[in-house]
């Protein structure tokens, strides 16, 4: 039995933020269950320096995980379409890919990797291995359902693709019902709901969202304590 089990909303590329909360949590492996829910990369300056935060943390602690968001989908759908070597090659391909649509940030984070990658080649092949093999949700914790977007309603949640577990939203938030099994997501920030909202949002249908607008102004990465309730922010 864990005496805390906690999770990690969206950080995206904010990695000032990112450990800034690292150091309140105090995480301990011996005592703790830690997990991240997803979207390390793009949007912010240092998406790189996130996801090997995260690497690093699933590496050296036991009872640290790490979930696919839906811009790590968006990544990982990229490399397997144009090849990893030649997209980090060819500064004009793929850009028409949902990925580096301006909305999504994608260019955040492939442009670093396109330069880091003469130079070293292992580090970017490391981080696309990485992203290749996150799981997508997570069981561990009885009575909680870890995972980035949602799940549909309509399905069996063992029959989920995974652009439902990463990209669904609202049909989630309205249709969700089991007072057994808590959803807790990240994905959809809370200002969302309310534009100056900067705080967990925990919904009468048993969902904790936990996106806390780490990129937008005023927002904030948040991880939560899902069995207290306790919180921690980033600055």
């Amino acid at each position: 039995m864990f005496e805390r089990v906690l999770a990690i909303g969206d950080i995206h590329g904010k990695y000032d933020k990112l450990t800034n909360l690292w150091d309140k949590i105090k995480y301990d492996d011996s005592k703790d269950f830690l997990i991240f829910l997803g979207d390390y990369i793009d949007r912010g300056e240092k998406p790189v320096e996130c996801i090997e935060f995260v690497m690093d943390k699933v590496k050296n602690n036991k009872n640290v995980h790490a979930l696919m968001g839906n811009h790590e989908f968006m990544m990982q759908e990229f490399f397997h379409t144009c090849g990893v070597e030649p997209a980090l090659k060819d500064k004009d391909m793929g850009f028409m890919d949902i990925w580096l649509d301006p909305q999504n940030g994608g260019h955040d984070t492939l442009d670093v990797l396109r330069e880091l990658y003469p130079s070293d080649p292992d580090r970017v092949k490391k981080i696309v291995n990485f992203v290749d093999n996150l799981d997508v949700y997570n069981e561990d914790i009885d009575g909680f359902f870890f995972v980035h977007g949602g799940i549909d309603p309509k399905k069996d949640i063992h029959q989920q693709s995974v652009e439902d577990l990463v990209w669904i939203r609202w049909d989630c938030f309205d249709f969700y019902d089991n007072d057994k099994l808590t959803l807790v997501v990240g994905h959809t920030p809370v200002q969302s709901f309310d534009v100056k909202k900067n705080t967990p949002m925990e919904m009468e249908n048993n969902i904790i969202l936990l996106d806390t607008g780490s990129f937008l102004k005023n927002g904030k990465i948040t991880c939560m304590n899902v069995l207290t309730k306790d919180i921690w922010q980033s600055l």
